[in-house]
């Protein structure tokens, strides 16, 4: 699903990829915050898909900031062989392990991602060795909006 932000020269461009992490306290008098920042959700990854030539003067960005269209993109994570189904939808659960220095550490536990995400197994990408589980396997997820 794509949602309208704003974002500095800058980053403005079709790709960039940046961590959300709440209102800033220089936001909490602009005129447009909520299209800004309304539209995002604290602790997830967005990505660029679109760029406007529509800018506004920008206090957190000492520059002008843009109008871009962004979406959540695909994850990817490590799971159990049982899940990774191309087009199964999933509640993503982070494994038990305290292995920060694992070379897998970041598939493990993905920015973006919090426990009980319901997301669909987009691609199933391959075999990962778990020092710890044995074998995992790294796939594509992209989460799936709630249902009311």
């Amino acid at each position: 699903m794509q949602k309208v932000t704003l974002l500095g020269e800058g980053q403005a461009r079709i790709g960039f990829r940046f961590l959300f992490e709440g209102v800033a306290d220089l936001c909490a008098e602009c005129k447009v915050r909520k299209v800004c920042l309304g539209n995002l959700e604290t602790g997830r990854l967005y990505e660029v898909s679109k760029v406007s030539k529509k800018r506004f003067p920008c206090l957190l960005h000492s520059e002008e900031a843009v109008v871009v269209e962004v979406r959540e993109p695909r994850i990817e994570t490590a799971v159990p062989p049982r899940i990774a189904i191309n087009g199964a939808l999933v509640k993503y659960a982070s494994p038990e392990c305290s292995n920060r220095t694992c070379e897998h550490w970041r598939k493990c536990f993905p920015v973006g991602l919090v426990e009980g995400d319901r997301c669909k197994v987009v691609e199933v990408k391959g075999p990962l060795r778990c020092p710890l589980k044995g074998e995992l396997l790294l796939v594509s997820l992209q989460r799936q909006p709630e249902v009311s």
